[in-house]
């Protein structure tokens, strides 16, 4: 869930407005703020990132690279995950001083125990070079546009189809000879990643929607989101 345009101060509450109106685990709801929202006081939102953490609600830094202290706001803030900004992932292949900032942000976020996801991957030349670097975790273009909740619930209806089906037909004989390991644990029918992407798929369908009317309640507060 992106927060980037909203003040660490509203945090909270928009943290605890998405809990309230979906039921969502607070672990699986995980808010975005650009080094740019902190710097007007730190101190501030220290304590009320800490608050938001307390609640089980993971925070990403988002647009990684891009800000005015990285390394000491990484130290200062507690942050679940780097995400690295998009201009250094777009002329991978062909910019080496590119190449080795997001090599260097990758061996850091290892250091410090962080997970780094690459935003803004268009192209399998960007996406070749993430994975020769051990980059776990990335979005954009190549993996899918962004689309309205009737567009996104529509397409996991039809993975849940083609998914079922597959389950349901009878083995070949290598497969039969060869069966798969068991489904991961609390999942029924399907693989693990799958159920994954499909549950943050929705959810992110939901937030969205949440975000939205918690702009519209909130906007005499001065309190923008996305």
């Amino acid at each position: 869930m992106m927060a980037k345009k909203t003040r660490p101060t509203a945090l909270c509450a928009l943290a605890a407005f998405i809990l309230l109106v979906t039921g969502l685990e607070p672990s699986r709801l995980e808010l975005e703020v650009t080094e740019a929202s902190l710097i007007s006081d730190k101190r501030r939102a220290e304590e009320v990132m800490a608050s938001v953490k307390a609640a089980g609600v993971r925070i990403a830094m988002d647009d990684y690279g891009t800000g005015y202290a990285s390394l000491s706001t990484l130290q200062t803030f507690p942050f679940d995950k780097i995400k690295i900004d998009q201009s250094f992932i777009k002329p991978l292949g062909r910019d080496r001083q590119a190449a080795a900032i997001v090599r260097s942000t990758l061996i850091l976020g290892e250091a410090l125990g962080i997970p780094v996801l690459a935003e803004g991957v268009e192209t399998e030349t960007q996406l070749a070079f993430l994975d020769r670097a051990r980059c776990r975790e990335a979005q954009g273009y190549l993996f899918g546009k962004p689309s309205g909740a009737a567009e996104t619930a529509e397409r996991i209806r039809e993975q849940w189809a083609r998914k079922r089906a597959e389950f349901n037909a009878p083995p070949s004989p290598s497969v039969a000879a060869n069966p798969p390991p068991p489904p991961a644990r609390g999942v029924s029918g399907t693989g693990g990643s799958f159920a994954s992407v499909t549950v943050t798929s929705t959810l992110m369908v939901s937030a969205s929607v949440i975000v939205s009317n918690f702009q519209t309640r909130t906007c005499a507060r001065n309190v923008v989101s996305r």
